[in-house]
């Protein structure tokens, strides 16, 4: 069965070329001198969207399981290139473009053995075989030119890259609006915060753009760029077996290889972004972005460090896999811990999020708590206290404002009310509050002699400020209070949720009555919900032989 990989830049690779599939190299051609055919196309294949993992990003640019580990690996095409350096973190936002414009593709006609070939196979000495030639052949080069553009968005916090993804989305992502989106990334994202790179192959005179018009630009002028001929870009590979006169010379990958490199290039992946967030967070696009007073810059590179040393190991475990030192089920590579985990046992800083809390109103103050209804003029003083809170879950925050206006004579005639409300909400996030500051906030003021007119007053901490009247003519029953009173942005230390932990096994038992007419079951750790069966046999009145019975199961519902 064929299959199409990218063309290996810096390699002999030409029509006919040999090509071992489980090294992933090329060989010398096992044919004889071929003919070749061609056919002319002229087709354009082009496609932008949203990627926020690796898992996304690999199906965009349809790299499949070999082509996983190709580009991982051996980067040795635009592709790979492409997605080495598209350093894709959790901070950001990536806009992916692709594009390819095939001209002709040239087949082999009719191709046969070469002699040499012929003679290792009558001999019988495959191995040599298959070290000279693999256990493929180049049938066919698909030329013409072919890019891959990065748009990357920056921004301050997590909450304006969700506002700004759920923009994008909602007015379209994909090449035909493409215009749209140009349009919005001019509106709502500064040109400081926006990186254009892209990697290209076989186009003439290339020039690489620097902002989102010039890409798309570039990707509309592709076929008319695409240079003379163009570019190999894609091989074909058949299969040897193909060859009535060798059949056993071929080792290619079984399900159980494929499943292994495929486990190993998705650690890759994983690994790679949790690299490049780590890398993130020591940039400088990211100060102010997390909590590094309680985890040092100097102890997130060695965490680094660490994640290096994952990478290179993975590294290792796939070449001894290639070259067959280790078996699929080492478990090495079953138990290789995978990245979500592995950065648990990170000590990595927590992003700080920067929250605008909504104005809130408290007007009228309803409680006449002191004194008669009516401030008289008498300078009444003005008391706002803000106070924010989380409960054990630590989802969200919660809001407390108390507002009380007093008369400064007597019968100190005292208005006040309270607001109770949520400010922020991360219910829907899969994130915690790990902690926030400012916790609380006040304002103290005092209104002038006979002052019936609405004014700012200046808080502290949480609460920046209020437009308040505190006295009117005559009474001032459901006729004075905040108005608005406006809020200091919160700066939330925020963390993801830890995964549910698996149920813990339950362990079930057997054993006879004192009277050996029945068989009683038990459970550990003991489980209430538990129904456990009680045996009766019908057909003898005792047991006499009975083993107690043991065993593991997932979880209490199995047994149920």
């Amino acid at each position: 069965m064929s299959e199409i990989i990218d063309y290996r830049r810096g390699t002999r690779m030409h029509l006919g070329s040999g090509y071992d599939v489980l090294a992933r190299t090329v060989k010398r051609s096992p044919l004889k001198p071929i003919q070749s055919g061609k056919e002319f196309y002229g087709d354009t294949d082009t496609d932008l969207r949203l990627v926020e993992n690796a898992s996304e990003l690999h199906e965009f640019l349809q790299i499949g399981v070999e082509g996983v580990y190709d580009a991982l690996m051996f980067k040795a095409s635009v592709k790979s290139e492409f997605l080495l350096e598209t350093n894709i973190n959790s901070y950001s936002l990536f806009i992916v473009v692709r594009s390819s414009y095939v001209k002709e593709v040239e087949y082999a006609d009719q191709p046969e053995l070469s002699e040499e070939a012929l003679r290792l196979i009558q001999r019988g000495q495959f191995t040599a075989f298959r070290q000279a030639y693999g256990d493929h052949y180049v049938a066919s080069l698909t030329r013409g030119g072919e890019l891959y553009g990065l748009i990357r968005i920056d921004t301050s916090s997590e909450s304006e890259r969700m506002e700004l993804k759920m923009a994008l989305k909602a007015s379209g992502i994909g090449w035909s609006a493409r215009t749209d989106l140009q349009s919005q990334l001019s509106k709502k994202v500064s040109t400081k915060s926006i990186r254009v790179r892209v990697r290209a192959n076989g186009i003439a005179n290339f020039r690489q753009p620097t902002t989102v018009a010039d890409l798309i630009k570039l990707v509309e002028d592709l076929p008319q760029k695409v240079q003379a001929g163009g570019t190999p870009v894609k091989a074909e590979l058949a299969p040897l077996t193909e060859f009535p006169q060798y059949t056993q010379a071929v080792v290619t990958f079984d399900s159980d290889t494929r499943y292994a490199l495929f486990s190993l290039s998705r650690h890759y992946a994983e690994y790679v972004m949790l690299r490049n967030d780590i890398d993130f967070m020591l940039s400088p696009s990211a100060t102010g972005r997390f909590n590094f007073d309680k985890v040092s810059k100097t102890t997130v590179r060695q965490q680094r460090t660490r994640v290096e040393q994952q990478l290179r190991t993975i590294d290792s475990l796939s070449d001894q896999l290639i070259h067959q030192r280790i078996r699929p089920n080492d478990r090495r590579i079953t138990g290789f811990m995978d990245a979500y985990r592995f950065r648990g046992t990170l000590r990595l800083p927590n992003p700080i999020e920067e929250y605008r809390l909504s104005d809130v109103r408290v007007f009228p103050l309803r409680y006449n708590t002191r004194g008669d209804a009516e401030m008289a003029g008498h300078r009444p003083k003005i008391w706002i206290t803000a106070t924010l809170s989380t409960p054990a879950n630590r989802r969200v925050l919660n809001l407390r404002v108390h507002v009380k206006m007093q008369e400064s004579k007597r019968d100190w005639t005292t208005f006040e009310d309270s607001l109770s409300t949520i400010a922020v909400d991360l219910r829907t996030t899969g994130l915690k509050i790990v902690s926030f500051k400012p916790t609380r906030g006040s304002l103290y003021a005092q209104a002038g002699k006979n002052d019936h007119n609405w004014h700012w007053y200046p808080g502290r901490d949480l609460i920046k400020q209020a437009y308040c009247r505190s006295d009117t003519k005559g009474k001032e029953t459901g006729r004075i209070g905040a108005e608005k009173i406006q809020f200091n942005a919160v700066r939330v230390e925020v963390a993801s949720l830890a995964p549910p932990k698996p149920p813990k096994p339950v362990t079930v038992g057997a054993f006879a009555t004192r009277v050996k007419k029945a068989v009683q079951f038990w459970a550990h750790p003991p489980a209430a919900r538990l129904k456990l069966p009680v045996l009766r046999p019908t057909t003898l009145k005792k047991l006499k032989d009975l083993k107690t019975a043991r065993l593991t199961i997932r979880s209490k519902r199995t047994t149920r």
